[in-house]
């Protein structure tokens, strides 16, 4: 698909030289199909590694250089996700160092839009401010990751396809494989949309190396990265969960006074107001650590607003992003994972103790409490009172580049990342950069629809647990969530009366304190 030329292009080439470069692109299979489709509708579709991004990147910019004056938009779900994804196959692949749209020397996540000399654009959006989108008039749209839409937001997309300077309008998605049920294979099948289908075979700069990441992949995963099949995961475990309820899209403001919290979420599900954020906290290293925050309402709804997705992330650092987040938006309770005490210690020293009782906690774990637990999580889910903030995981990141900025309003919270400072967002992103080139999941949306149990029997019913080769960080944060909301009293007899009333501690709040001030 991409040919030896432009493989070896690099920022080492002077201008004159990529400019009497000719490169040859052979597309091959659903690549080469979609150049000669002018449908209404095009999903390319098909397992990861085909090289869909790239060709559909190809696509556009031969079209904006070919039809001076059009307008493309190209989006997903968030906006925010955009920049390490499609935007930087974009600017690394298809485009050269020196191509004229990247003139202007901008950091992705501050990058709106490529424009051409022709006075062809290419903007960045989001389904998050689809208010903006529909008010703008585009030749063509491209959906990144489309299956992460509903068919509702698929569909208000046509209304912004009437710029008319292209002589067929268009709106183009990609995805990989999803459920059999997903409305956009069904779309597929009725005709609505026609369907071109990208193979491995397709991409011949595919290595071998990537491959067998592919096939060790297990379940359903596998069927839908590595064969590239509509597949639902069998014996899913919490197989309510609905994207198109259980997801939202909509913003958290700051309005003091309007609740306990200060904050609200505007959403398509509805206003919540906040009465107070609770941290949920999963370990690792190796694997992902997942930090969550999450909004509880009047009505005792769950809304997670952050979430913290990333392995080669280790406690101390793991400590100052929740420090920082908990100085913003007042956390009272983070509810940890107890395997690791060592851990919630590390919390405990950077944090201290609110109310006289620390701030991480260790949730009970035991082999006989997954079921319980888990039937929690499905009731609150059946009960529509679980959400999810589809750009929670953009939201942290932006959070913590925020808190190192010297902005004004961020100064009080910046020096709960003085000591860690860039490296905690480097570790991050390189973190996060593994899971995508791996095909992992990135977030607690990504683990549900493969979280399945260990083993069914013929009935039906599940033997065991969950299968140990399925991820599930997040999804044991939704576990402890739940159990901890689920106590009708939370706090503990420490928590309740930490002291006896008029003593240091009970005045300082933290007995250690006092002992350690006399010597």
């Amino acid at each position: 698909m991409m040919s030896k030329d432009r493989q070896s292009r690099g920022p080492s080439s002077s201008p004159m030289e990529l400019r009497r470069q000719v490169v040859k692109t052979e597309f091959r299979g659903g690549a080469k199909e979609l150049w000669r489709c002018r449908d209404r509708e095009v999903l390319l579709e098909g397992p990861a590694g085909t090289g869909k991004s790239f060709v559909i990147g190809c696509y556009i910019d031969y079209l904006c250089q070919t039809y001076p004056g059009i307008r493309v938009l190209v989006l997903r779900q968030t906006r925010a996700s955009l920049t390490e994804s499609w935007m930087v196959t974009f600017e690394q692949k298809v485009l050269h160092p020196y191509h004229q749209c990247l003139r202007r020397v901008l950091r992705r996540q501050n990058r709106h839009d490529y424009e051409y000399d022709n006075k062809s654009i290419i903007v960045m959006g989001g389904m998050d401010n689809e208010n903006r989108l529909f008010s703008t008039e585009f030749d063509l749209i491209y959906v990144n990751e489309a299956n992460e839409l509903t068919e509702n937001n698929w569909e208000k997309l046509h209304r912004a396809l009437r710029n008319g300077v292209l002589p067929w309008q268009q709106l183009v998605g990609d995805c990989n494989p999803d459920a059999p049920t997903h409305w956009l294979n069904k779309r597929c099948l009725s005709g609505k949309t026609t369907r071109l289908v990208s193979r491995h075979a397709d991409n011949p700069t595919i290595t071998p190396e990537y491959m067998e990441r592919l096939e060790s992949l297990t379940g359903v995963r596998r069927l839908r990265l590595y064969l590239g099949i509509w597949a639902a995961a069998e014996g899913q475990i919490w197989e309510c969960f609905d994207t198109s309820r259980h997801v939202i899209n909509g913003r958290l403001i700051r309005d003091v006074g309007r609740s306990r919290a200060n904050y609200y979420v505007e959403s398509d599900a509805g206003t919540f107001n906040i009465n107070y954020f609770i941290g949920v906290v999963d370990w690792g290293f190796r694997n992902p650590a997942c930090l969550q925050i999450w909004g509880i309402d009047n009505d005792n709804r769950a809304i997670m607003t952050h979430e913290l997705y990333a392995p080669n992330v280790n406690p101390v650092h793991l400590a100052e992003i929740a420090e920082a987040l908990r100085i913003r938006f007042k956390v009272e309770r983070y509810i940890c994972d107890s395997a690791e005490p060592d851990n919630i210690d590390v919390f405990n020293r950077r944090m201290g103790r609110h109310g006289g009782a620390w701030i991480a906690q260790p949730t009970k774990k035991r082999p006989s409490d997954f079921g319980p637990s888990a039937s929690l999580v499905r009731e609150r889910l059946e009960s529509n009172s679980l959400f999810i903030m589809a750009d929670a995981s953009s939201r942290t990141s932006n959070e913590i580049d925020a808190l190192l900025k010297s902005d004004k309003k961020y100064v009080a919270h910046s020096s709960a990342l003085s000591k860690a400072g860039e490296e905690i967002v480097d570790v991050v992103r390189h973190g996060r950069s593994l899971l995508f080139e791996e095909k992992k999941p990135m977030s607690t949306i990504e683990e549900i629809p493969s979280f399945v149990w260990k083993d069914v029997g013929t009935s039906g019913e599940p033997k065991e647990g969950p299968d140990p080769r399925c991820a599930d960080h997040g999804c044991d944060c939704l576990r402890y969530l739940c159990v901890w909301m689920d106590r009708s009293d939370w706090r503990t007899e420490e928590e309740e009366k930490p002291y006896e009333t008029g003593t240091y501690g009970d005045l300082m709040g933290h007995a250690e304190v006092f002992e350690e001030s006399l010597w």
